[in-house]
């Protein structure tokens, strides 16, 4: 693949900007916005993201993932949080690097980085996909009131170049979403391995019933939905994503 950096100072969000480009005709796969700052950085829903300016990688990729079935589509997420938990893996040895389901990457009990991703489905085609990430890099002091974030430079004590960890991603991507030989189901079973309190019992919230409630992680499913059981009576129930959150 092919990629072209775009880099800008400061804009509201770099998904944003991707999404201009498909809107206006003119997008490829590869093209990848970089910002320094964001003014409206994106979590999933409707959660903000928070970071310094100058201080952490942040960038969107466009991308056309006609491979994956649209039915699949959370492969995507899931090729994406498998390179960054390799990435963290080689930058920080002092932590335990996993993926909280969905899109989130955890160094220990902590927030790392995290992925936004907003795919455009034409019929029965996956036309593209904007693939917005975070990490934080170099910040060292958290204001927004954001439980948990953690940054490399916290647990290292070293700052890093933004522009190599860029390159070391892109290097990790290329590779895993250029494999098809990979299988859904080796996939699956990869991403679940790496998941943040797999088969291990934790608090979660349910936020449809208000609810708070112990639980195994006992599966995610091909459509990325969260199957939690819980240990008193058994029972399995199915979650979408923003029904349920992980009490830490």
């Amino acid at each position: 693949m092919r990629f072209e950096i775009i880099h800008t100072d400061k804009t509201g969000s770099t998904n944003e900007l991707a999404m201009q480009k498909i809107m206006s005709g003119k997008a490829y796969e590869g093209i990848i916005y970089v910002a320094d700052y964001q003014t409206n950085g994106k979590g999933t829903g409707n959660n903000s993201w928070e970071s310094e300016p100058g201080k952490n990688l942040l960038f969107s990729i466009i991308l056309k993932p006609v491979f994956i079935e649209p039915a699949r589509q959370f492969m995507l997420t899931q090729i994406i949080s498998l390179c960054l938990k390799e990435l963290l893996e080689n930058e920080i040895k002092n932590s335990k690097i996993s993926i909280k389901w969905p899109n989130d990457i955890y160094a220990g009990r902590e927030k790392i980085a995290g992925i936004l991703i907003q795919n455009i489905i034409q019929g029965n085609e996956y036309s593209y996909a904007v693939a917005g990430i975070g990490i934080n890099v170099n910040q060292e002091i958290f204001l927004s009131g954001a439980p948990n974030p953690v940054s490399i430079i916290r647990l290292t004590g070293r700052k890093t170049d933004t522009e190599e960890l860029l390159k070391k991603f892109l290097s990790l991507f290329e590779k895993k979403y250029g494999d098809y030989t990979f299988t859904a189901q080796n996939l699956d079973e990869q991403y679940k391995k790496a998941l943040f309190r797999y088969k291990k019992p934790g608090m979660y919230f349910d936020r449809t019933t208000n609810e708070k409630f112990e639980a195994i992680i006992e599966d995610v499913n091909s459509f990325g939905q969260l199957l939690l059981r819980k240990p008193d009576d058994g029972s399995v129930r199915i979650y979408n994503f923003k029904e349920v959150e992980f009490i830490i």
